[in-house]
This record gives C-alpha cells, structure tokens and sequence, in this order.
C-alpha cells in the first residue's frame, strides 16, 4: 500500500470505520490550526490527560499495508498536501492536488480543498482514487487481482468559545475488488460500501466534557462463490455480508485539585451492532445470523496523579453485553504509569482490556480481498499488558527496549477450512474465533543528524502457535523488522528509503477430518525508496518504487502480495 505518511498516500474516506470500542481510552483533539490534527475518528473520546503513545506501545502490524485500498484505519498524512479535507493551517493556500501513475496499473488521485478557513471555523472535503491490477501466480495457476476505490468525505469544526467546540465528519467509500478463490482458479467478485457519520461537541474549562453520536455501515454487495459449479454440480453460495453499527455516549473530567495535578475522569458508552452473515463458533459450524442484534455498554472511571517526575493514572473499564455470546459483565484494568526521573531516561508501563466488536471493517484491515461470508463478532480482552523503558544516552539518539503480555478470548483469526459436500469437498477462507494470549518484545532505535538524516529501526518477537500469539499480528509473524531512513541533501530533495521484514508468517487449514496444519504464507520482504523534488513551494514532482525485491508472499490464503509497483506522479497546492 503507498504509506499514508508519503506525499502520494492513499487516504480512504472510511479511515474512522475502524476504531475499536477502546475509542473512550484515547484523546479527543480539538485544536483544529492544523489540519493533519485531525478530531479522533469518534467524538466521544475522552479529553482527561492521558499517558502519552510510548515508543514501543503500539503493536499495529497488519498485513494490509502490503495491498492497498484496504487501510481501513484512521490515519492522516504528515505531509503537506495530504489527502483529507485541507492542508496545513500555516499554509495560505487552501486546497491541494495529485495524481501518480506506474504500468502496468497502478493510478492514485486525490484533491481537497478547505472551504472556511477562520480562526473559529473550518469546513473542507476531499476525494481520492486508488487503483492497480497485478497478476497473482498461485497455486492452481496464474490469474489477476484487481482493486479500484472511490472515496469521499467532508469535515466541519467550529469553536463557540475556548470552552465549547462542535465538530462532525462524514466519510464514503465504494471500491471493486476481484482475487482467486482459495479452492481453485476461479475468480470472487466482491463490491464494498461503506459509510461512517459522526457528530459532537467538547469544552469546558476547569470541568472539561465531550459528547457525541456516531453511525457507520460496511455492506458486502455481492455473494462469494466457495466453489464454482462443475459436472452438473451446483456451486456453493455463502451469503453476502453486512453490519450497521451506532454509539453514542460522553466523558466528564473534574480536577481534584488547583492545579489540576489530580483528575476524576469517567466516560461512557452505548455501542449498538446488528449484523448479517455467517458466524464461526468452530471451524464447522457456520450459523447465518438473521439481522442479529447486539451491544456493549461501556464505562470507564479512572483517577489520574501528575506530579513532578511522574504521571499515573488508574482505573477499570466495565463492560456490560447486550445479547452477548459471553457473560454478560466483564472487568478490565485501566492503568498507565510514566516515571521520568531525567530527560535522558523513562520508564514506563501500562495495563488494559475490554470488550469490543470485531466488525467487517476490522477484517478488512487484515486484508480488502478478507472473505465476504464472515459476520461481525466480539472479542474480550482480560488484559494487556506493556512496560518499558526509553533512554537517549547523547544526542539525538534514543533506545526503547520494551516487553508484554496479552489474552483475547474469541479473536477472528483467518483460516481455511474444507468441508465435505457430496459428491465433492470444498475449501473457504474463513474467520474463526480462537483464544490467544502469549508474549512479545521488542527494541526501537531512533536517530537524527540535524535535517540531512533520519533513521529508525524496530524489531519486534511475537511467539506463535494456534492458540499463543498476538491479537495485533493476524497472519501470526513471529519476528517483524522496519528500517526507515529519510535524507535531505538539499532543501528542495528529499529520499526515503525503508525496509519491512515479516518472518514465519502462517495461517491454520482445517481438512474434513478437522485436523489442522499450518500453512506457510512465506516471509513479507519489502524494500522501498521515493524521492520528492519541491520546484517551487506550491509545486513538487515524486517517484516510488515499492517491492523492489520483487516478493511474492501471500497476503491471505489463496492471494499473493503485489509484485515490484509504484507510483510517479505531480502536487500542486492551490
């Protein structure tokens, strides 16, 4: 996938489709002087002080940044022609336009434009194309995968006061998809619609709140073909699959103290689900839901401590499920601890969980060509747990080394499965629950020389087997490593240049006996460059390679990644 972080970034309208239910835990932004701070997806996070993202606390490591049209998470582009409704505020121009193409096809387009741009107000919209087509020489023999996407969205905010701001968002997708079936050479179709509204205000001054509505609906428009028909033999038509989902609650945060170094902070929400499809209990036992109704009710109370050196906050989230497949309350720690005793050294840690839903678009970040049988589902996390430690021994050169441990019960996790269908059998690509908890590590090396280098590197273990893993890695890499350097020779040039590795990727096949075995969808090894060059301050040109090692690992059963592509192409800010 061309990197949300790059000048030619694809940017889908249903970024927000995908925040989880732990929506309540994150920070809502307000300040909208810059564009690229986007308001979170949800109006309804909270707006208390929160432990600031650690290096080394996010684990988000899907394998869909290796296929495009299928980010389905809300990201906004660094860059300052970024494909959402705007550009930078400090910018005196207003909208923005790209285009980028490579053979054999590979295109992406995006404009946008900020309609009201005041001190108080902003309005904007943007719309954005991403397309490619590549051959995919599988198993049962060569065919071609397609993806062609269409997004629309449009953002409003609007400051009252210092003390009360309203904001709301809406955001459209429709995109085409065509990949090999995982039993055979026969191509799925597959059509995906989708839509996400969201509405709310935030304020206060000493007693801050927010409050907000929120509605998204991911439909699946046509059935997908298990087997084709053959020798008189009818083929085998899963239902097509569709969700609707609607929230809506707040958060309060009162200060304890003057200066406001001690915060009660409580949040709240009703999260509502009704879903069509085919449910996995097991392997074998699909059930098609009729329209089936469920919900997670949401509560998270916490005290949050500032001091000198030192930042706690403790609390709990309570889930209370509405036609839960579970118990019907569950309890999870909320704790975050930073203790900086220097500006050299901090050590940190943190401990969470909850319910939350695994909906359509939550597959669809595993991959866009993901199974269009599955229905939503729900999992809980009874804890999450991360500590670490950050030190910069001199200079501009910093380490973090870091640990975790994590369960989720009843994660969706791809699978295949054969089933016996006489006078034939036949395979799926499904998603079946399954109770994972294990470990995982890591190191982040960062360092910069001045404004001519930048350079990270990352390395992460996570253990896998069927049952141990981490819910963050569906297709159950044990080891992943990102090297990224940035150069800027000149003023006007800059090259990026990154290296991804994701080792002893797998996913289980079930065979009729239910037997399973680990499959091998071989190591993701990408190696990419780009390079910008600004001819004036509004207008720059960019070139990128991606694959360049020319990897053709699977991305999902039955679906190889996209062999060496790019893009090259012009922006223009207006």
């Amino acid at each position: 996938m061309m990197k949300a972080t790059l000048p030619l970034a694809i940017l889908l309208a249903c970024g927000s489709l995908a925040a989880p239910a732990q929506d309540l835990s994150t920070e809502i932004t307000v300040d909208r002087t810059v564009v690229t701070e986007l308001p979170a997806a949800s109006p309804l996070s909270t707006v208390s002080p929160r432990i600031p993202a650690l290096p080394g606390s996010g684990f988000t490591l899907q394998p869909s940044q290796y296929t495009r049209a299928s980010d389905f998470s809300a990201e906004t582009a660094v860059t300052d022609a970024t494909p959402v409704s705007g550009i930078e505020a400090p910018d005196t121009r207003r909208g923005y336009v790209w285009a980028g193409y490579f053979p054999v096809y590979n295109l992406a387009a995006a404009a946008g434009y900020r309609f009201i741009d005041s001190r108080s107000t902003q309005l904007g919209a943007s719309a954005a194309f991403d397309g490619m087509s590549y051959n995919n020489a599988y198993t049962f023999g060569p065919s071609r995968v397609n993806s062609n996407s269409l997004s629309l969205q449009a953002d409003f905010s609007h400051n009252f006061s210092k003390s009360l701001t309203v904001m709301a968002k809406a955001l459209y997708l429709h995109s085409g998809l065509k990949s090999p079936s995982v039993a055979d050479n026969s191509l799925q179709s597959q059509s995906i619609d989708a839509a996400d509204i969201s509405a709310g205000i935030s304020g206060g001054s000493a007693i801050r709140y927010t409050a907000g509505l929120r509605f998204n609906t991911f439909n699946l428009g046509k059935d997908i073909l298990l087997r084709p028909a053959a020798d008189n033999i009818a083929g085998i038509v899963a239902p097509g699959a569709d969700d609707s989902r609607i929230r809506f609650g707040g958060s309060v945060s009162v200060p304890l103290s003057a200066p406001a170094s001690h915060i009660f902070h409580v949040a709240a929400e009703a999260d509502i689900l009704r879903a069509r499809g085919l449910v996995y209990s097991d392997p074998y036992s699909p059930v098609a839901p009729a329209h089936a109704t469920t919900g997670i009710v949401s509560i998270d109370p916490s005290l949050s401590f500032t001091f000198r050196r030192a930042q706690i906050r403790i609390g709990a989230r309570l889930d209370i499920g509405i036609n839960s497949p579970d118990r019907t309350f569950h309890a999870a720690p909320d704790i975050d601890i930073r203790w900086s005793p220097s500006g050299r050294f901090t050590a940190f840690a943190s401990l969470g969980g909850g319910e939350e839903f695994r909906t359509l678009s939550w597959q669809y970040q595993y991959s866009n060509f993901a199974p269009g049988s599955a229905a939503s589902t729900r999992s809980y996390t009874p804890v999450d747990g991360r500590a670490g430690i950050h030190v910069r021994p001199f200079g501009s050169l910093g380490i973090s080394l870091y640990g975790g441990y994590a369960a989720v019960r009843r994660l969706a996790m791809p699978a295949t499965v054969t089933y016996f269908k006489s006078p034939l059998p036949y395979t799926a690509f499904v998603f079946v629950p399954v109770d994972l908890s294990g470990w995982n590590c890591g190191i982040d090396i960062d360092y910069s020389f001045r404004r001519l280098l930048a350079v990270r590197a990352s390395a992460k273990v996570f253990p896998h087997n069927y049952a141990s893993g981490n819910a963050a890695a569906p297709d159950r890499a044990k080891v992943t490593f990102d090297l990224t350097a940035s150069i800027r020779p000149t003023k006007a040039v800059t090259v990026d240049l990154s290296y991804h590795l994701r080792a002893c990727r797998r996913y289980y096949a079930f065979d009729m006996y239910g037997v399973r075995t680990a499959q091998t969808m071989h190591n993701i090894s990408d190696l990419d460059i780009e390079a910008t060059y600004a001819v004036t301050d509004a207008l720059s040109i960019f070139a990128r390679l991606e694959n360049i090692l020319n990897r053709h690992a699977l991305i999902q059963p039955a679906v190889e990644q996209q062999p060496i592509h790019g893009l090259v192409g012009a922006q223009l800010k207006f």
